[in-house]
């Protein structure tokens, strides 16, 4: 929920400060202490289930799921409260931060935008999310090891006790399978993606623009559901400055790219239901007062060569894009 009027101590208290007292006593500590006696791994899920569960959120459950198993082994090998106590405060600081950071109209302008985009995620998306989380079963064994003490590195065969004799970590093999179940699961839900296989835009062009010209070339496109999409452009100019942005009906801009010469990327989108208009911009007479006016790292007296305006002043400019939206 949006806490518009709230002062910004009583804020991170109840953002930052009383979850990691709460949560942790409760997902943690009280949790363990009723399964004692019980598997570790056992203890470690049901208490981060519990944790995720209490969240209320189920686009964010296995993040939450995550950190709430991570936290747990933290406690179960230190014994100490105050270390998954403390990496939850330093967690929920960070948004404590940013949420008064912004003004209270971008804040609920975010939540209805994270209102009306929650039942729209496209599978795509949870694909590279869960292939991102492939890492995490590493990095949680990382940490658990950096807290594990030197006399526990040591597994010893049976039969032959203390001798120092090592053999395989299965945290190791576990973490392994847990990888590939994410990294394949992902790579699934990527390829079925409808999206995979239907652009909703896919342009490609060549165009001749007077230097006296500011607009190049402008595409519409339409999206028929509020979502993310994900834009991948290949735009040059042959000299001069070249800029990219999206405007929607209205005319309002949502983005801009400046580039010299070429700019190649893939940007995530988040786009309401409507229209839409990609624009590439030519800037060739004004060059350099745009730049000035755009903060743009380049001046007459070093970036003739580079930018091409060493070039005869009445040539054409040429503008190639491809355009692809997903």
């Amino acid at each position: 929920a949006i806490l518009t009027g709230v002062p910004p101590v009583i804020g991170f208290l109840i953002i930052a400060v009383m979850p990691a007292l709460t949560e942790e006593s409760l997902c943690r500590a009280a949790a363990a202490y009723s399964m004692k006696g019980l598997r570790e791994w056992i203890i470690v899920i049901v208490s981060a289930a519990l944790f995720a569960i209490l969240h209320r959120d189920p686009i964010r459950f296995l993040p939450t799921f995550l950190m709430g198993a991570a936290l747990a082994l933290v406690y179960l090998r230190t014994e100490n409260l105050i270390y998954p106590m403390l990496v939850h405060f330093i967690n929920n600081s960070f948004s404590a931060v940013s949420l008064f950071s912004m003004s209270a109209s971008d804040l609920i302008e975010e939540e209805l935008l994270t209102e009306s985009m929650s039942l729209s995620v496209p599978l795509m998306s949870v694909g590279v999310y869960f292939i991102f989380c492939a890492a995490s079963p590493f990095l949680i064994r990382a940490g658990l090891k950096l807290l594990r003490p030197k006399e526990m590195m040591v597994y010893a065969l049976p039969g032959v006790g203390g001798t120092g004799i090592k053999k395989k970590d299965p945290t190791m093999i576990a973490a392994i399978v847990v990888a590939v179940i994410f990294a394949v699961s992902g790579i699934a839900m990527i390829n079925i993606d409808p999206r995979m296989n239907s652009d909703i835009l896919n342009v490609t062009g060549t165009y001749t623009v007077e230097p006296s010209r500011t607009e190049a070339c402008t595409v519409e496109f339409s999206v028929d559901t509020s979502s993310a999409y994900a834009l991948a452009y290949d735009v040059t100019v042959s000299r001069g400055i070249g800029s990219l942005v999206i405007t929607d009906e209205e005319g309002t801009e949502l983005g801009r790219v400046d580039f010299a010469s070429q700019s190649t990327s893939v940007v995530p989108m988040m786009l309401d239901e409507g229209t839409y208009f990609l624009t590439v911009e030519t800037h060739t007479e004004d060059v350099w007062e745009y730049c000035e006016k755009a903060g743009l790292p380049y001046t007459k007296e070093a970036d003739l060569i580079v930018l091409g305006m060493n070039a005869d002043p009445d040539e054409p400019v040429e503008v190639t894009v491809n355009f692809q939206i997903k």
